[in-house]
């Protein structure tokens, strides 16, 4: 079991809207990509699988980005 020095907490009204800006398709990807690292943080997650989910993320933008321009 691992040490955790640090934890953030997020409370459910700042929960609510970043998940709002998440889900909003006119937010700036900067600014969605920093609220999933807030909401995945306040789910306990730890650095390294913040990392990974973002990339996830970035691929699967990627994709979706390249599917559009090909319409």
């Amino acid at each position: 079991m691992r040490n955790i020095d640090a934890c953030l907490y997020v409370r459910p009204s700042d929960r609510t809207t970043l998940e709002r800006l998440v889900g909003d398709g006119k937010t700036p990807q900067k600014i969605v990509a920093r609220a999933r690292i807030v909401l995945l943080s306040g789910r306990g997650l730890g650095t390294n699988s913040i990392q990974r989910e973002a990339q996830r993320q970035t691929q699967a933008n990627s994709i979706l980005e390249k599917n559009e321009r090909g319409r």
